[in-house]
């Protein structure tokens, strides 16, 4: 379910089939872990962290380069991802409601 929902911040609870992914989007910079520091993108399995935004700078473009070349996802594989989107979504805009 979708805990905290706002133009800052958004957090919530995702249970899906085999995981239970806990998520947190901020674009408050009150959020970063060091003030240096323009961005902080992190996943954690089993207590491990894993830095994504470390050595990464170029995957954006690599993606799309990816995506431009025919070689990007297809409609089936992308769609659970855009349906999850939208279910956040909707959690959010019943929340603002």
């Amino acid at each position: 379910g979708l805990l905290e929902y706002s133009a800052q911040r958004a957090r919530g609870i995702l249970h899906l089939q085999r995981a239970k992914v806990k998520w947190f989007l901020s674009v408050d910079e009150a959020d970063l872990p060091a003030k240096e520091r323009r961005s902080f993108r992190e996943m954690k399995v089993d207590g491990q962290a894993i830095r994504l935004d470390e050595g990464m700078e170029t995957l954006h473009n690599q993606c799309y380069a990816s995506i431009f070349a025919d070689r990007g996802y297809r409609r089936e594989e992308a769609r659970p991802s855009i349906e999850l989107c939208s279910q956040i979504r909707q959690l959010a805009n019943s929340l603002i409601s």
